[in-house]
């Protein structure tokens, strides 16, 4: 299962103040561990850009593992994004 973004708008993330994610484990009372953080407003790799693919949750035998990505992308649109995800993220 991949999560990705797509700025609804069409604008940089670069425009969008205090554009941030963080991906964590537990519940909106209590966050038991932070899996990826992405600042989207001002980390330089994500200037210009529009889309970006946060990661990927994989099943495993006994239990579900994040597996950080945080790959900009210049997709614009969802199903443009998700074809991206196809061609370059699954094996």
């Amino acid at each position: 299962m991949f999560f990705f973004l797509n700025s609804f708008l069409g604008q940089s993330f670069s425009k969008i103040p205090y554009a941030k994610i963080r991906v964590f484990e537990g519940n909106k009372k209590e966050v038991k561990d932070v899996l990826a953080t992405f600042n989207l407003a001002t980390e330089a790799q994500f200037e210009g850009q529009v889309g970006m693919i946060m990661g990927k949750l994989i099943r495993t035998k006994s239990n579900w593992d994040f597996v950080a990505i945080g790959a900009p992308v210049p997709t614009k649109e969802i199903n443009a994004t998700i074809d991206l995800i196809r061609k370059s993220f699954l094996s």
